[in-house]
């Protein structure tokens, strides 16, 4: 709610006072007339008196055009019972009340009195000299005195409330808790946990608490337990708002919480210890310290300012790593909208870097969260269901990242059977017997035939990764399982996509006689896109509270990693290692000195034996080392280079090792020129140390 809408309530609120007072006031005064019916019938009685001796003077005046000087020469010879009559002035009656059994007491010999009008024939009060009240006085008097509904007293009284009702108004939409809230919103995120509870009750009754609820996510049911501090509330709050897999009681007071690849963070697991106000301090030390975990992260929530002091002061008792969450972020936990931040803001304060980071070692991206680029490729293999797949490309450029992006996606779709399969060898039926759990299976067909069974309904789609062994080894056996694969293909059974590096993109590509050739698209894997690359660089360590010292760096350590995933996972897990304790900004100091680091030195090798085949592995070499020497080099001088040293090797076998070379994202091709394409690679050797490991290469070919 804004200011300008509370402003606008307290006006009408205000209006609403002066109408409302006024009303009940009067309302009050009439039933406690009704209480008093007996005063009511007697001042009818002599009212009643009184207007029939004002109809004899009304006659009187009528036939004799003057004022009677007295009743009986007005007419009225009846005994005055109630009131005695005074007409001694002209054109003026004044009637006394008399001391009379069914009068009241207090208004005995008090008076009415009434002038007549000759002018317009017509009946006044003169209030100046009438002092009864409004239930005892003649009818002329109560409508014709605007003044004589309210007495200045009751004014007064009627202020006094209006203007303590418009002081509750004030206080309520003007109390500094509810000031705070709407400056910033309507979020929450801001409110002390111990002042939720006051907090709901003044939006209540100022009627904002739905603008509150909306603005920050909430259910009436979390609006109803936002201010509790139970573990059964904790429970039902942390797995609302956070990726968790599986959440549990483990005894009174421990919840332990397990979270799901959604949670950006390398964490995997926590536990929680809700603190009540009886715990002692060694109560809680004891208790957190008795399940034996010294490794688990331990979320302590205490509501008490005192006691948390107290825990905070003496955290070096804890067994296992213990979080304490201040009571601003007691309140971010309770809330949709930041209780995912504030647990990734107090694992980064309490934690060790090193051990939270993204940035794993060398393993493929296991996390959503942590899979950058490639969108295009991924929506190209969730939509193409009737289409086969090649992923090629040479290890750790991103294949098996992929493949894994590809199952999250699909893993909760019902219309797709999807499974990832990774081949540390050449069996791939073991493999997809054991997926269709049947004995019977004697061949890739029955396998897949198994699976159809099992999953009517649905596409088979089959993820097989680090397929080079099983297609080498199937091609010596001539091509059998890969003829089955076909089969099932063409009949519509199972989609195939299969990710390896050479001998995959040689039988698929190159091999003329091979069933692999227009199987399926290829899609090659290399270096990500510029834009993905620098998100890589800079989201994960922005989630760790890590800045660079200017925006160039990631730029640089993009490039000098020719945007290759792996290589920028491995020097940003560098970085976090150099800044961990400090938590300093990153300079270009500590980026070159990343550059080094054996993990990324480690990476860059591997490249000189990227087939099987020794013969295509030695030209490799020679093609690399020529690069190194030259900067850059055409297949030309390639060729110039064959010749001088007696060497017999025809263009396409050059071709096929360039080709090779390209596809480990070794080399990259500029116009004619081929060069390196990830610049750090250069730096592992100089031109004169790669000339001398040339002459060897070629001396180990003559020999």
């Amino acid at each position: 709610m804004t200011q300008a809408s509370s402003l606008r309530r307290i006006i009408y609120l205000t209006l609403l006072c002066l109408i409302f007072f006024p009303t009940l006031f009067e309302t009050g005064k009439y039933y406690k007339d009704l209480k008093n019916r007996d005063l009511i019938i007697s001042s009818k009685t002599f009212l009643g008196e009184m207007e029939l001796v004002k109809r004899h003077i009304d006659k009187y005046i009528n036939s004799h055009d003057q004022w009677p000087k007295s009743l009986k020469q007005a007419g009225y010879l009846s005994d005055e019972h109630y009131l005695s009559f005074d007409l001694s002035n002209q054109w003026v009656m004044k009637a006394s009340i008399k001391n009379h059994p069914v009068t009241d007491h207090r208004v005995y010999y008090k008076h009415i009195v009434l002038r007549y009008n000759p002018q317009i024939s017509r009946w006044e009060c003169d209030f100046n000299l009438s002092n009864l009240s409004d239930q005892y006085t003649h009818q002329l008097c109560k409508t014709t005195n605007p003044s004589s509904r309210l007495s200045a007293e009751n004014w007064n009284v009627l202020i006094i409330l209006g203007t303590l009702f418009i002081a509750l108004v004030l206080y309520l939409f003007k109390h500094p808790l509810l000031e705070v809230i709407r400056k910033n919103d309507g979020l929450l995120n801001t409110t002390d946990f111990n002042q939720l509870k006051k907090m709901k009750r003044l939006a209540g009754v100022s009627r904002t608490h739905s603008g509150i609820m909306q603005v920050n996510q909430l259910s009436k049911q979390d609006w109803a337990y936002l201010h509790q501090e139970t573990p059964k509330d904790w429970l039902r709050t942390l797995t609302q708002n956070l990726p968790i897999d599986t959440a549990a009681v483990r005894n009174h007071k421990h919840l332990t919480f397990s979270l799901s690849n959604q949670f950006e963070l390398n964490v995997s697991a926590f536990n929680v210890y809700v603190a009540n106000k009886t715990d002692t301090i060694s109560r809680i030390i004891r208790k957190v310290n008795e399940p034996g975990d010294k490794y688990t992260p331990v979320l302590l929530l205490v509501a008490d300012p005192d006691t948390q002091a107290e825990t905070n002061a003496k955290l070096k008792q804890f067994k296992p790593p213990v979080i304490i969450p201040n009571p601003l972020q007691l309140t971010q936990l309770k809330l949709p909208g930041f209780s995912q931040k504030c647990l990734i803001k107090l694992f980064r304060k309490h934690l060790p870097l090193t051990t939270i980071s993204p940035y794993q070692g060398k393993g493929g991206v296991i996390k959503p969260s942590h899979f950058f680029g490639r969108q295009g490729m991924l929506e190209d293999l969730v939509s193409n269901v009737n289409s086969n797949f090649f992923i090629v490309g040479g290890r750790q450029l991103g294949k098996t990242s992929l493949l894994k992006a590809l199952m999250h996606e699909l893993q909760n779709n019902k219309n797709h059977y999807c499974q990832y399969v990774s081949l540390s060898d050449e069996r791939l039926l073991p493999r997809l017997k054991y997926l269709a759990k049947d004995n019977s299976v004697t061949s890739l067909r029955s396998a897949i035939l198994s699976l159809q069974k099992q999953h009517p309904s649905q596409t088979i789609r089959l993820l097989i990764d680090e397929a080079d062994q099983f297609i080498r080894k199937d091609a010596k056996n001539g091509y059998m399982q890969l003829n089955e694969i076909r089969q099932c293909s063409e009949e519509g059974l199972c989609q195939f996509i299969f990710a390896g590096f050479w001998e995959l993109y040689a039988h698929a590509i190159l091999d003329y006689h091979s069933p692999l050739r227009n199987f399926a698209n290829s899609i090659i894997v290399a270096g990500l896109e510029l834009d993905a690359a620098i998100r890589l660089v800079i989201g994960p360590l922005h989630l760790l509270g890590l800045r660079l010292s200017h925006e160039r760096l990631a730029q640089k350590i993009v490039e000098k990693c020719g945007q290759r995933a792996n290589l920028i996972n491995l020097i940003c897990e560098d970085l976090v290692k150099q800044v961990s304790v400090t938590k300093k900004m990153i300079t270009p100091s500590h980026v070159d000195e990343s550059f080094k680091c054996q993990n990324v030195q480690d990476a860059l090798q591997g490249w000189s034996s990227l087939t099987s085949k020794p013969e295509d592995s030695q030209w490799d070499r020679v093609i690399v080392y020529l690069v190194f020497i030259h900067a850059s080099i055409t297949l030309k001088q390639i060729q110039k280079t064959a010749g001088k040293h007696g060497l017999k090797l025809s263009a396409e076998k050059i071709k096929q090792s360039i080709q090779r070379l390209q596809l480990a994202h070794i080399l990259k091709k500029e116009q004619e020129h081929h060069q390196f394409a990830v610049p750090l690679f250069a730096d592992q050797y100089s031109a004169q140390e790669a000339e001398v490991l040339l002459q060897q290469e070629l001396a180990n070919w003559h020999s």
